[in-house]
């Protein structure tokens, strides 16, 4: 389930962020994409539940924390003798 036309403070280019139902039948906010079609999976979950101001400030803080993983995980790897898997692996750096 996609909602469109959203658009985030922290990452201007975001066209959608991609939901599933839960296993209560909650909504959990699961990535989200870009209008080129990139997708940045969260680490962790959020519920889309409740107040609106509440579950998009709880996403825009998983997608802080995803991203600064990602980058940290992108630094670490960066020593790799393989430059080509690592420009793979991690291409929203490039």
């Amino acid at each position: 389930m996609k909602r469109p036309r959203l658009r985030l403070q922290m990452f201007d280019n975001i066209a959608t962020l991609r939901f599933q139902k839960g296993s209560h039948n909650e909504v959990i906010a699961m990535a989200m994409c870009s209008s080129e079609g990139e997708v940045m999976e969260y680490r962790n979950q959020v519920t889309a539940d409740g107040r609106v101001e509440d579950w998009m400030t709880n996403v825009l803080n998983e997608m802080r924390k995803t991203n600064r993983l990602l980058t940290k995980e992108a630094v670490f790897y960066y020593c790799e003798n393989n430059r080509s898997r690592f420009a793979r692996r991690h291409l929203a750096l490039w």
